[in-house]
């Protein structure tokens, strides 16, 4: 490319010679050749003059005017080099205003989020504090639900469970046996045998009583059992809790929801489309609060989130330091433990 523009410019300078070569030559060449023998009978001297001067001049006025139109054609690329070159500059900067617009819009969805609490005092809550709130209704709705994760563990995979749960379950079992290995045995095997899901859920409560049952030890139990089993357990199994759990919230708190999650998708899809978006993804991600964090958390793991919205998520590695936040999950699992749950999180859904 540097040696093609070099000679390009090579050219200016060579048509301007070869013309005032020419025109030199012209002046010259009449003296040149009438002094030759063979025009020493030459009729009038002008017509020679001017029949030897001329083609040299024609010639001349060729390479002139070429070299004009070159001129032209070098300004006019000069000025459309310009043109986009200021067109481009100008794109970015709408680009940037319009990233830093949406990303206020964002915060302002945040800052001018309120949660009343259901209290004598009716208190209000107010911005991150709102949004907090809502993060921990998630911790806890899940964590409830892991009752129902501890009893469904034992009527779908009895036979990977420990020793010791089983152990745990006939100390607090309605059937009022002893917590020796031989019961312990028995009623492992017993769930085993039965191979049916609906045998199994129905024996389960001759053991832990019904589904509905308000054993606070029991239900205890089987919440421990849920939440110690949450991250070692399929995805498949789970991924109904979090997408029931983000419906039952979206009913309350729906008109922030899916203003944000909406918002967000947008200018994660905006982001994704402008060429070298290192600065626009790095300051997008330094804004994320940790509860932001954990809402897009579990707007990934619900239906309502997009394929396309969860591998951009992937791609940009949104999620990457969720678990410094780790507390604020089931168990407070590990960093691997998180990490797993992430990626299956943003894979596609399996019961889409």
């Amino acid at each position: 490319m540097e040696s093609e523009n070099k000679e390009k410019e090579r050219i200016v300078p060579t048509l301007i010679i070869t013309s005032v070569v020419l025109i030199i030559i012209s002046f010259i060449a009449p003296f040149l050749f009438t002094k030759l023998k063979q025009f020493e009978n030459t009729g009038q001297i002008g017509d020679t003059i001017g029949g030897l001067m001329n083609p040299f001049i024609a010639l001349a006025g060729v390479f002139i005017t070429f070299l004009a139109f070159y001129m032209q054609w070098k300004a006019n690329k000069i000025q459309i080099t310009l043109f986009n070159k200021n067109q481009k500059e100008q794109t970015n900067l709408l680009k940037e205003q319009m990233f830093f617009r949406l990303l206020e819009n964002i915060n302002q969805r945040v800052i001018n989020f309120t949660h009343t609490e259901e209290n004598a005092s009716k208190s209000e809550l107010v911005s991150y504090k709102a949004l907090d709130y809502l993060i921990k209704r998630f911790f806890y709705k899940i964590d409830y639900k892991c009752i129902w994760l501890g009893r469904y563990l034992f009527a779908t995979i009895p036979e990977k469970l420990d020793d010791d749960i089983y152990y745990r379950i006939l100390s607090i079992s309605n059937t009022r046996e002893t917590s020796s290995k031989e019961n312990m045995q028995k009623l492992k095997q017993s769930l085993i045998t039965l191979e049916s899901f609906d045998k199994r859920w129905e024996y389960l409560k001759t053991i832990l009583g019904s589904t509905d049952t308000t054993n606070k030890e029991i239900n205890q139990t089987l919440k421990s059992i849920g939440n110690i089993e949450f991250y070692k357990i399929d995805f498949s199994i789970k991924e109904n809790i979090y997408i029931s759990t983000y419906d039952e919230l979206y009913k309350d708190y729906g008109g922030f929801m899916d203003g944000y999650s909406k918002n967000i998708s947008y200018l994660i899809n905006f982001i994704d489309q402008v060429e070298n978006n290192e600065f626009f993804i790095d300051y997008f991600k330094s804004n994320l609060s940790t509860q932001e964090l954990i809402l897009v958390y579990y707007f990934c793991a619900s239906r309502r989130s997009t394929q396309k919205f969860r591998d951009q998520i992937k791609k940009y590695e949104i999620l990457n330091d969720l678990h410094l936040a780790r507390e604020s999950f089931i168990d407070s699992p590990s960093q691997h433990q998180l990490e797993n749950e992430i990626e299956n999180i943003l894979k596609k859904s399996i019961n889409r």
